[in-house]
C-alpha cells in the first residue's frame, strides 16, 4: 500500500538534498517491503511499509525518487 503524501515527501527531501551543497548523503529506510515489519496502532505486526520495492518490483515510492533523479 502506497501513501502518495509519503512518496511526495520522500521525493521532496531528495530533491532538497540534491540542490544543497551542505547535503552530502541521502538515506532511505529499508529497500524492499517483503523485509520490512512494523507494528500498527493496534499493536498488530504488519509487513511492508512504502519502501522502494515490494517483492522486487518498483513501487510508487521508487517512481517518485526516480523522477527526481532523472532531472
Amino acid at each position: 500500500m502506497s501513501h502518495p503524501r509519503r512518496d511526495s515527501h520522500r521525493a521532496s527531501g531528495l530533491d532538497t538534498c540534491l540542490r544543497s551543497d551542505a547535503c552530502v548523503s541521502w538515506t532511505t529506510w529499508g529497500v524492499d517491503d517483503r523485509f520490512d515489519w512494523w507494528t500498527d496502532d493496534d499493536g498488530d505486526l504488519r509487513q511492508g511499509h512504502d519502501l522502494l520495492f515490494a517483492g522486487g518490483e518498483p513501487t510508487p515510492a521508487y517512481d517518485a525518487v526516480q523522477r527526481v533523479l532523472a532531472h
